[in-house]
């Protein structure tokens, strides 16, 4: 008689906000990535848009700096002045039915944020501004196989889609990052800042689930999934993500660089 299939003990409300784990590998381009900025380990998700690139949030890899001038809103920002020089991204390939069984592989790679990365946080973290919240990791080896970059979305979204986040968010069990790759459906609600591509997002449940970012928010349909975003849920008050829609042409030209580097 086979033996029972194991499940682990899930908290229902990580579940809801969060979605199941991604046993069957449908978003195995989605990785982990973490950053030591001080002393500090920053630990966040990303997105593979290119053998050699991962995508990733400004925020998940550069530092914060104190508001020195006095009175006003805003207590820190975060920009790229402050970033890390490198990261560990790790990608992961489930062996189902068993989501205990996965292959974990790291590799480092350089970052290189937007230039233009500039977010401005109020004195309850909220988010009073943010422009190119984006940053790419540069890796020392391509990755093959089953790690397929995902392409950019050439259109916006619009109110009331929804987009699909994946990521390996917080487990408010363990009160931890346990690397379980999640992916839930969330609804397009605002957009926040014209041109500067914040744009708001309604998750299950109404609820908040608020640490995890980096990952990608993907539109899906008949001919797969693009990549609209990037998530920035561990960022302010509310959840949403960065579009990529403002940045294409820098990331084109990023990735188009790299190839002639070949």
């Amino acid at each position: 008689m086979a033996a029972a299939r194991e499940l682990p003990l899930l908290d229902e409300h990580v579940f809801e906000l969060a979605g199941p784990i991604d046993v069957e590998n449908h978003y195995p381009a989605t990785v982990m990535v973490a950053t030591s900025v001080g002393s500090t380990v920053l630990r966040c998700s990303g997105a593979v848009i290119h053998p050699r690139m991962v995508l990733t949030a400004g925020h998940c890899v550069c530092g914060r700096h104190e508001n020195s001038s006095t009175g006003g809103p805003v207590r820190t920002f975060i920009d790229s002045s402050a970033c890390a020089p490198s990261s560990t991204v790790t990608t992961v390939v489930y062996h189902p039915p068993r989501e205990m069984d996965s292959d974990r592989r790291g590799t480092s790679g350089k970052i290189f944020p937007h230039p233009a990365l500039h977010i401005a946080l109020g004195v309850q973290d909220e988010v009073l501004s943010s422009t190119a919240d984006l940053a790419l990791i540069l890796l020392e080896e391509p990755l093959t196989g089953a790690f397929r970059p995902v392409p950019l979305a050439a259109k916006e979204v619009e109110l009331n889609d929804f987009v699909t986040i994946v990521g390996y968010g917080y487990d408010e069990i363990a009160d931890g990052f346990n690397g379980d790759r999640r992916f839930s459906k969330n609804k397009v609600k605002e957009f926040a800042s014209a041109g500067q591509g914040r744009v708001l997002i309604e998750q299950p449940g109404r609820q908040a689930y608020r640490l995890d970012s980096g990952g990608p928010c993907l539109r899906e349909g008949p001919q797969g999934a693009t990549l609209a975003g990037v998530s920035s849920r561990h960022l302010g008050q509310g959840a949403a993500f960065t579009s990529v829609v403002p940045y294409r042409t820098w990331l084109h030209t990023q990735m188009q660089r790299l190839d002639t580097l070949r």
